[in-house]
């Protein structure tokens, strides 16, 4: 998605909000280095009932279970459709003339190896998903009531039934439209879902290997724990989309054509208005549509954002920067976001989830977001046509798989609880 730009803060309430920040965020940062951010079987973001697996074994656990220098691939075969991801140690973060604050500054971080699936999932996974258990997404349900109430202040009256409508947001930039007017170019459709991505009448035909769009992150941590996977933390996503390659711009190097050659899905052309589809597509492409990474990922730039299971909060890296070289790091125990300091509806800690990698909207000329640094955020149930994600999982968590012989069958009945947000 097109990145929505900061709000800009008068000086005293910018001063306002930095202390807010840095004295009661900063307490929850500190407590943060053992603590998960994603919480099992969650439907909101933050409590729920966990989901069986189709793998017999639940979700996987977080990357704090594992053992720390874990790195080499192990023996025998992989999972189905992922590859290794050794672990290291890595420069995290960004400090280049297009990075912005909350990518900064740089800081070492160490991870363990874990297996990554090599795509986004696709359409056709998750339709297999959704056939194996009754999932009806968010988008084609609707909010949930309580998750959504809990975003807003106190007193605020509470969401309305067209407030919590199926659909979702889809890409529509007016004639005129210019970059400083977002909310202008995105249009809540009550159509939109991942099976009709552009709206009523649109569908997935013949798009089976397209990444499935409109995918909240409830949604995709449901599909997580039905495949005995989870979502990357925020660390483990940058070590796998830099491919072991250290502080360059671009996942494939300091070009961002290498000989002519376009390495991603990404807008050309003069966005919102101009789309030069040099690259060949519109929306979103079949992934292996452009080179994989030097860790034989594809797609870790452009095409679709992906989810992470790490809260937002613009100024953890500077913590993590305090501390020295993290290892396996989980990202803030609780969120915070300061473009709502001043709304009047929104709570600023409300829970939102990092995005990362960038889509088919994501343009040099307002966002440049397929750079492996760069950080986005959406609610747990926000959903938008170019939202996507893929799921990892630990070496442990795969022998113990393979140890148990075939899969045992999928719990639908607790599937489809998590599906109804109960």
């Amino acid at each position: 998605m097109p990145e929505l730009k900061q709000l800009e803060f008068a000086p005293a309430t910018r001063r306002l909000a930095l202390f807010f920040i840095f004295v009661i965020g900063g307490a929850l940062l500190l407590l943060s280095a053992c603590e998960p951010s994603q919480p099992t079987g969650s439907t909101d973001g933050g409590s729920g009932s966990s989901s069986s697996s189709a793998t017999g074994g639940g979700a996987d656990p977080a990357p704090g279970d594992t053992t720390p220098g874990d790195d080499k691939q192990p023996d025998g075969p992989a999972p189905p459709g992922m590859v290794w991801v050794p672990g290291g140690e890595f420069a995290m973060g960004g400090d280049d003339d297009k990075a912005r604050a909350d990518e900064k500054p740089i800081h070492q971080v160490r991870v363990s190896g874990f297996w990554m699936d090599v795509t986004e999932v696709t359409n056709a996974q998750f339709r297999k998903f959704g056939e194996e258990t009754q999932y009806v997404t968010i988008s084609e349900k609707g909010l949930d009531r309580q998750a959504s109430t809990s975003r807003l202040r106190p007193g605020v009256p509470p969401p309305s039934d067209q407030d919590l409508a199926p659909g979702s947001l889809v890409f529509r930039p007016p004639p005129g439209v210019t970059v400083r007017n977002h909310n202008q170019w995105w249009q809540f459709d009550p159509g939109a879902n991942w099976q009709k991505p552009t709206g009523k009448g649109s569908d997935i035909k013949g798009k089976d290997d397209h990444p499935a769009l409109h995918i909240s992150w409830v949604d995709a941590h449901a599909y997580c724990n039905w495949a005995g996977k989870r979502l990357p933390t925020e660390a483990e996503w940058e070590r796998a989309a830099r491919g072991g390659k250290d502080q360059l711009p671009y996942i494939w190097g300091k070009e961002k054509y290498p000989k002519g050659k376009h390495m991603a899905n990404i807008w050309q052309g003069n966005f919102p208005q101009e789309n030069l589809e040099v690259d060949g597509y519109v929306h979103s492409a079949p992934v292996k549509s452009f080179p994989p990474n030097d860790f034989g990922l594809y797609d870790m730039a452009g095409n679709v954002w992906e989810w992470t299971s790490d809260f937002y909060h613009p100024d953890f890296y500077q913590v993590q920067k305090v501390m020295g070289v993290t290892v396996n790091p989980l990202g803030p125990a609780a969120g915070f976001d300061p473009r709502y300091v001043q709304n009047r509806r929104l709570r600023p800690d409300a829970p939102q989830y990092v995005m990362r990698g960038g889509s088919f909207l994501s343009a040099d000329s307002y966002s440049t977001g397929y750079r492996p640094s760069r950080r986005m955020k959406a609610a747990p149930q926000e959903t938008l046509m170019d939202l996507g994600f893929r799921c990892v999982m630990t070496r442990q968590k795969w022998e113990a798989i393979k140890g148990k012989g075939p899969a045992p069958s999928t719990n639908k009945s607790t599937l489809k609880q998590d599906a109804d947000g109960k």
